[in-house]
């Protein structure tokens, strides 16, 4: 008797190189998210450091309510920071080794808020358009005495990684801004 002959057992050359493909496209995949979430933690991150850097700028307007609080800061809004020192309040005297008055307090703060967000931020204070700026306004209130609202803004320019349509990768460049409403 003779005996069937058996099939033989193990993959085909094609059957491999299907599942080679299949691996490479999953990688491919893997490797465009991985871009893409890299991207996205990187803006979330300089988001992050330009709400901890107002906040401190915040704090600090708390600190002098004098300053915060007077017809004096609504009569310079907007105030504009750049990297070097505040552009509208003029000169900046070290309040650390002396005593101030409070409208040398806020050009000292903000002084030193200019400073930790140009080497806090990618590109901070670079565009002329965009500036940090602080505009404080009398709050609309029923009462007479109503305090001051301040508006603290921060822009930066940052590059970011992007995912078209079509599924293309696309680096851009672009102003991110973040926003923070005040009463000293």
């Amino acid at each position: 008797m003779l005996s069937a002959a058996r099939p033989a057992s193990g993959f085909t050359l094609v059957e491999v190189m299907i599942a080679l493909a299949v691996t490479a496209f999953g990688l491919l995949g893997l490797a465009k998210l991985q871009a893409l979430a890299f991207s996205g933690a990187k803006v979330a991150s300089s988001r992050s450091i330009a709400a901890a850097e107002a906040e401190g700028m915040a704090s600090a307007m708390h600190v002098n309510p004098d300053y915060w609080q007077s017809a004096a800061a609504v009569a310079a809004s907007p105030i504009t920071v750049t990297r070097a020192a505040v552009v509208s309040l003029g000169a900046t005297t070290d309040c650390s080794a002396a005593t101030c008055t409070p409208t040398a307090l806020a050009t000292y703060d903000l002084a030193n808020f200019g400073t930790q967000l140009a080497a806090a931020l990618p590109a901070p204070l670079a565009d002329a358009t965009k500036p940090v700026s602080i505009r404080c306004a009398q709050a609309v209130t029923p009462f007479a005495t109503s305090p001051n609202v301040c508006t603290l803004t921060v822009s930066w320019s940052e590059q970011y990684l992007g995912s078209n349509s079509t599924g293309a990768l696309a680096q851009s460049q672009g102003t991110q801004s973040y926003a923070l409403v005040v009463q000293p």
